[in-house]
């Protein structure tokens, strides 16, 4: 069924090199946009189809994907998986502006119920691992 593939090809892309080969499913992900009709649906539909090309390697595919979902609806996955991917290409001060606001958005509004709660974390140590938050001088 239509979320089955999209939610199949999420629990695919949670964790970093979880798979040896990604493509199976870049394919499953682009199957359930093909069907993927409402406008929710299909943001979320291109968000997953983005990490999974990012977990692929295919960052430049990834990037335009995740703007995309962002412009259909704005969404932190597609803010961390952006910062990801200009970072993989060596964009440096797109990847860490991007960053940095995800770091900004955790500081002020991730909600405790939020349904996604773990991938944030998950996403959030893969984000810190390639892209530290700036120190800034503490505020006296």
């Amino acid at each position: 069924g239509r979320v089955q593939s999209n939610d199949i090809a999420w629990a695919c892309v949670i964790m970093p090199d979880a798979l040896p080969d990604y493509a199976p499913v870049v394919r499953m992900a682009e199957k359930a946009l093909q069907e993927a009709t409402l406008p929710e649906a299909r943001a979320n539909v291109l968000n997953t189809l983005g990490v999974a090309l990012y977990r692929a390697g295919r960052f430049p595919e990834a990037i335009q994907k995740l703007e995309e979902s962002e412009r259909a609806k704005k969404d932190m996955m597609n803010t961390i998986f952006l910062a990801l991917s200009y970072h993989k290409l060596g964009k440096k001060e797109k990847a860490r502006f991007l960053a940095e606001s995800f770091y900004a958005f955790l500081r002020t509004s991730l909600p405790s119920n939020d349904r996604y709660r773990v991938e944030h974390i998950l996403f959030e140590q893969e984000l810190r691992a390639a892209l530290p938050p700036a120190t800034k001088a503490t505020k006296q």
